[in-house]
């Protein structure tokens, strides 16, 4: 017998506020912490004291829904 694995991943997110999100009662919104880098090449190039310093980072600082 063959085994499915899952992954679940909430991001801190309740399921009522899900469900909400998902029937219209509440808009989504949420902006991103940090930049992601678009390549571990970036990642190496990076100072560990300067944030936001990624050349050409998949999303910028700040990116998301408002």
């Amino acid at each position: 017998m063959r085994r499915r694995r899952r992954r679940r991943t909430d991001f801190g997110a309740s399921d009522t506020a899900v469900l909400d999100v998902i029937c219209g009662k509440a808009k989504p919104e949420g902006r991103l912490p940090f930049e992601p880098p678009s390549s571990m090449e970036a990642v190496r190039q990076q100072k560990p004291d300067a944030p936001y310093d990624s050349k050409n980072p998949l999303y910028p600082f700040g990116f998301g829904l408002s």
